[in-house]
């Protein structure tokens, strides 16, 4: 499971992987380790979530932080060396100028990252009921996730260089 949530904006997002995401990019990306699978899962939500608000955050700097230092290391230095990562991070360079707003990646701590690791345990239906009571709202990215993995399914040559948008309308 992935998650996250706005604190300015009042939304999460809660998105189970296991038999979706995680295996698709299994499948395409075998030697992927766990934790770098993990990460670039992180990277994803985080991008398909930007995809789908980014036209609300112009001019907002939306800062990203993540008790998993793969990812906000790849947000922080818009750099990696896997190319699924370079792809992911084009495209969230494309969706930041689009729509002119920026992101700022910061390490936190597991125990300060209690919300978000809420959501991904055993206890999750209580930690959505709090943010829900406290005025948030669930921001749907299947749609996004969906279309970038049908991105990554395309011949490699082409689609790891391809800059596409989700919501083309952007």
């Amino acid at each position: 499971v992935s998650a996250l949530a706005d604190w300015r904006d009042k939304f999460y997002v809660r998105e189970a992987m296991q038999n979706g995401l995680y295996a698709a990019l299994q499948r395409l990306f075998p030697d992927l380790p766990p934790l770098v699978l993990i990460a670039v899962a992180e990277l994803m939500t985080y991008i398909c979530v930007a995809c789908v608000k980014g036209k609300e955050w112009r001019g907002q700097s939306k800062w990203y932080a993540s008790d998993n230092s793969n990812t906000v290391g790849w947000l922080r230095d818009r750099y990696s060396q896997h190319p699924l990562v370079q792809f992911l991070l084009r495209i969230l360079g494309v969706v930041e100028s689009t729509c002119g707003f920026d992101t700022v990646g910061a390490f936190i701590r597991t125990y300060h990252n209690m919300v978000p690791d809420d959501m991904t345990r055993e206890r999750w239906r209580q930690a959505v009921a709090d943010l829900e009571a406290a005025g948030f709202v669930r921001v749907e990215i299947g749609d996004a996730w969906r279309f970038y993995l049908n991105e990554l399914t395309k011949p490699h040559e082409a689609n790891l260089g391809a800059l596409v948008l989700y919501g083309g309308d952007v």
